[in-house]
C-alpha cells in the first residue's frame, strides 16, 4: 500500500486510504502497472516480544 495514511489511538494503529500498486513503475505513462485505489480503513495491533 502507499499514499496512505497512519496514525495511533492507544495501542491500536489506523491505516487509512492509499492504494495498491502492483507492477513496476514507468514515469513515461506506459502502462506497465496497475493501481486500486482504497476508502477503507484498517486497524491493528504490533504485538512484539522479545524473539522478534
Amino acid at each position: 500500500m502507499t499514499g496512505g495514511q497512519m496514525g495511533k489511538i492507544g495501542n491500536t494503529f489506523y491505516l487509512i486510504g492509499g492504494q495498491r500498486f502492483d507492477g513496476r513503475y514507468n514515469p513515461m505513462g506506459h502502462r506497465t502497472y496497475k493501481q486500486t485505489y482504497t476508502d477503507g480503513i484498517r486497524k491493528f495491533e504490533i504485538q512484539n516480544t522479545k524473539s522478534n
